[in-house]
């Protein structure tokens, strides 16, 4: 009777070693059988805004680094010098229609060229032929043809062909494009797909 009574606490009922949570990084490595494929979601479209030629390549290879806003390539346009020639002559003969103005100067932009650039041709009337192309984003560039590979043979459920850092692009300086062609691609492999072959 007197151990029915006894407090809970003074009866060792088990001999289990406890711990105090802590919150902490592991380490672990898998191994598996499989491919690692892009992420063709996360690739941005480097294209022409305008008809034109190719005037300065500044990059030369597949994957070859790059950061957003730098420089691509150089893109040598007739069209693009005769919307800026019609922005000069409104604004030589019909100073006074700031909505004709405003509307060639939009257009101007659309075509890719910059603020600075429209504002500098306003006040100089001196013509800009070349529009510059920048990268979209932080990572690496490829050919437009060598994604639409990749897209296919990710879409049969294959992996990607690869390809050699340092292989030259299709596109070369002097080539000439139409306005809305893709020159090339833009992404990066912060994220990627890792799948297993599940056919053959």
């Amino acid at each position: 009777i007197t151990d029915l009574i006894r407090p809970t606490n003074e009866n060792i009922l088990s001999q289990v070693t406890t711990i105090s949570p802590r919150q902490m990084l592991l380490s672990d490595t898998l191994q598996a059988v499989g491919s690692v494929m892009y992420d063709t979601r996360r690739f941005s479209t480097i294209y022409a805004r305008v008809s034109g030629r190719i005037d300065k390549l500044y990059v030369k290879w597949m994957f070859q680094p790059v950061h957003k806003g730098q420089k691509l390539f150089d893109l040598y346009s007739p069209d693009l010098q005769t919307e800026q020639q019609q922005l000069i002559f409104l604004l030589n003969n019909d100073a006074q229609d700031e909505m004709l103005i405003s509307a060639s100067k939009q257009k101007l932009k659309l075509l890719g060229l910059s603020d600075e650039q429209v504002s500098s041709l306003v006040k100089n009337k001196v013509l800009t032929p070349v529009v510059s192309v920048y990268s979209p984003v932080d990572g690496f560039v490829v050919s437009n043809e060598f994604m639409n590979e990749a897209t296919q043979q990710i879409s049969a459920g294959m992996p990607a062909a690869p390809k050699q850092s340092g292989e030259s692009f299709s596109v070369k300086e002097g080539a000439d494009v139409d306005k809305g062609e893709t020159i090339l691609k833009g992404g990066n492999t912060d994220v990627v797909w890792a799948g297993r072959k599940l056919y053959g």
